[in-house]
């Protein structure tokens, strides 16, 4: 009997990993950091960034919790709203590699979790400042991208390699309210689609992912709900809530681990929770 041939874009956590979560105190980026972490091999090393330290130290406590193996847990309190080029490399890679062999790891992986919502108070038309502008897009587009290259010019090897971006429906459809929200997800999935556009073809060791996770029960749609200045807006999600039909972080967590363990997507590809 012949085996099933797996898609080139599978990956296999079990193995000896490299593997950075920002947006990792809390929420999805905490659930996805602990269930990932939990699969990984001995000598694997989980870089674990965020702004606050405590809730970095409970995602750390969990992962050891639940992976017996001997695994090095970094945490990384950085405010990513304007970070330096150098500070990414020196606070996040140079501090956690430390001059390892890159080739005794089997898996590289990041995923971009970092995100905010952005004012939900106002219409798009009541945006004129460009400070504020520039604020969150350096959290939200600018700082991810200089991550993901620093992360791809140390690990540009054949070393299989996962790039994760943490996306959304509303990457791709507009919503009232969330003007700074919807186009800061469409801007960073359309900067990681020309990524694997230009680099996945070329390149098969390295797989681009833009996974939506759908609505989750975060403090992020505790905020849509409670504070959006389009009534309907936060009519939808009070009626997720109030039906039991929002998520809770570990359903798309488990979606998500089923969707990179097959690789069952296109390179680039925007897949959501709800999809097939």
């Amino acid at each position: 009997m012949s085996s099933v041939r797996k898609s080139k874009n599978a990956v296999d956590l079990t193995q000896k990993t490299f593997f950075v979560m920002t947006g990792a105190s809390r929420g999805i980026g905490r659930t996805m950091a602990i269930e990932c972490a939990a699969k990984m091999a001995t000598g694997s090393v989980i870089v674990l960034i965020a702004r606050t330290a405590a809730g970095l130290e409970e995602t750390k406590a969990q992962i050891l919790a639940k992976n017996p193996s001997n695994v090095t847990v970094f945490l990384i309190t950085l405010d990513l709203t304007r970070p330096s080029a150098e500070q990414i490399s020196s606070q996040i890679f140079d501090a956690t590699l430390n001059e390892r062999n890159l080739d005794e790891f089997k898996l590289a992986m990041i995923v971009h979790n970092v995100g905010s919502i952005g004012d939900v108070k106002r219409y798009a038309k009541d945006f004129c400042d460009m400070d504020e502008w520039h604020d969150y897009y350096a959290i939200n587009v600018f700082s991810v991208i200089a991550m993901n290259t620093e992360f791809l010019k140390r690990f540009n090897t054949q070393t299989r390699r996962l790039v994760v971006n943490i996306s959304s429906k509303l990457a791709l459809q507009p919503c009232k309210s969330l003007t700074m929200y919807c186009s800061g997800k469409a801007a960073r999935e359309m900067y990681f689609r020309t990524l694997a556009l230009e680099e996945c073809e070329r390149d098969s060791a390295l797989s681009i992912l833009n996974y939506a996770p759908g609505p989750v029960q975060t403090e992020m749609t505790e905020e849509i709900e409670t504070s959006a200045v389009e009534f309907g807006v936060r009519e939808v999600f009070k009626g997720l809530r109030e039906t039991k039909t929002m998520l809770q972080p570990i359903e798309t967590t488990i979606k998500f681990l089923r969707v990179i363990e097959s690789g069952d997507y296109e390179s680039g590809a925007h897949i959501d929770y709800y999809d097939n």
